[in-house]
């Protein structure tokens, strides 16, 4: 039982599918709107103490989205009308935030001093905003979130809205029109009059990502702080996880160098690149250079014996354990045997990492590499021999192989392990191979 559990252990290590999709991770570009009517509480009447003002609620709602998700992709902000061109509606030329990693302090701060004032130029802010450098990279998918209050509007008594509200919606036609596509999710703040309808539903259908394509609203509906708050969450979910829980289940976008291999020489810890140190270690042949990432490279040997009863091989050398057998990623040693890790249920790891007490941890099998028909114990960094394989064919200290088995490890026995692992036949060789390793 103890090799037929080995052979799953390997075959589960040679065929798991990584558990963060490679690709980059989207920007997420922010255009807020600041215009006086966000002064207001919800329901249009004055603010007060128990029914804040519109503005309030608003940067709080950006505020929890960035402190939740701060370095889980790209993100940037410009407010509109502008808060550095003079005119009730000027827009900025481009994010007041830059798209980027880095800018929870920049974009916090900048929340706690800008104050809600002049009119509602949706479409300029918008034709600005696409324009932004960061939505030309084509190895990311673009969105941009606009949450506003209302109907674009500059003229006096909004005689301009039926112009404007078609210049806003040719504005996020455009952005998705562009050689790198940019999506637009339209959230209404507050409670809308029955003629804002007819634009906010336009320019939701134009961006790609409506709330829903029938019914009355088409656009991400918030007429309180909790329905903000909830439509944000469901456009971050929708953005990052394809529909996933963020933080809860397998993030499908990655910018460290879990994703990203680091260069020659480094290795990925703590999703940083660092020097290997194993990268200037020289092991004699039969060994190879174990390293955690933070410990200096050090040469073992492989567990090339049994151990005796109540221990097993770890790192080239035989310690008490309680289990026979090494446990698999996200399992522990419970009472004599590998269990599932409570503490693990549901966590989702990058590649090359695995969860330890219901923390993601690197796995230093990502760090080295065993010898010829040796395959490493994940979280452990012990590299075992393979079932079916002879342990001493390459150990320098007990050469004693000849004939035309050495001709068979050469060829067929290395290339033929996957299929023996999956053959009718694995009990058989697993029993043999234990017998010899313990005679």
């Amino acid at each position: 039982m103890t090799w037929l559990r080995l052979a799953v252990l390997w075959a589960v290590s040679l065929f798991a599918v990584p558990s963060a999709w490679a690709g980059r991770c989207p920007n997420v570009g922010i255009i807020l709107d600041r215009s006086g009517s966000m002064a207001q509480a919800t329901d249009g009447s004055a603010p007060t103490p128990t029914n804040p003002a519109k503005w309030e609620l608003a940067t709080k709602a950006v505020s929890d989205l960035v402190n939740q998700h701060d370095g889980k992709f790209p993100m940037g902000l410009v407010y509109f009308p502008s808060t550095s061109v003079t005119g009730v509606c000027a827009t900025s030329a481009s994010f007041d935030i830059p798209i980027g990693y880095g800018n929870k302090s920049t974009i916090l701060g900048s929340l706690t001093t800008v104050k809600p004032s002049g009119n509602t130029p949706t479409g300029d802010a918008i034709s600005n905003a696409i324009n932004e450098p960061s939505f030309l990279d084509a190895a990311r998918k673009q969105f941009v979130i606009l949450i506003t209050d209302g109907k674009p509007c500059c003229m006096p008594g909004c005689t301009d809205a039926s112009v404007l509200a078609f210049d806003a919606v040719s504005a996020v036609q455009r952005g998705r029109g562009r050689q790198v596509e940019i999506k637009t999710f339209v959230v209404g703040f507050g409670r809308l009059a029955p003629d804002e309808l007819q634009v906010m539903n336009d320019m939701a259908d134009a961006g790609g990502v409506p709330a829903a394509t029938s019914g009355m609203y088409h656009y991400y509906r918030a007429e309180d702080s909790t329905a903000l708050s909830a439509a944000l969450d469901g456009i971050i979910k929708t953005v990052i996880l394809g529909g996933g829980d963020v933080g809860g289940g397998t993030t499908i976008c990655d910018d460290s160098c879990y994703s990203v291999p680091c260069g020659s020489g480094q290795i990925c810890v703590s999703a940083q690149c660092q020097k290997n140190p194993c990268a200037s270690v020289s092991c004699p042949a039969g060994s190879y250079c174990y390293t955690s990432g933070t410990s200096a490279g050090q040469c073992i040997g492989p567990c090339r014996d049994a151990c005796p009863s109540g221990q097993r091989c770890v790192r080239g050398s035989c310690q008490a354990s309680a289990c026979p057998d090494p446990c698999a990623k996200g399992e522990i040693c419970e009472g004599g045997s590998c269990r599932p890790d409570p503490a693990c249920a549901g966590k989702s790891c990058k590649t090359g990492q695995g969860c330890v007490a219901g923390a993601c941890v690197d796995d230093p099998c990502s760090y080295l590499t065993c010898p010829k028909n040796f395959a490493c114990v994940a979280m452990e960094g012990t590299c075992l021999p393979l079932p079916g394989t002879d342990p001493h064919a390459d150990d320098p200290n007990q050469m004693t192989v000849s004939g035309c088995s050495c001709d068979l490890r050469q060829g067929a026995a290395a290339q033929g392990t996957l299929s023996v692992l999956a053959s009718l036949g694995l009990a058989a060789v697993l029993l043999r191979r234990r017998r010899s390793l313990r005679s």
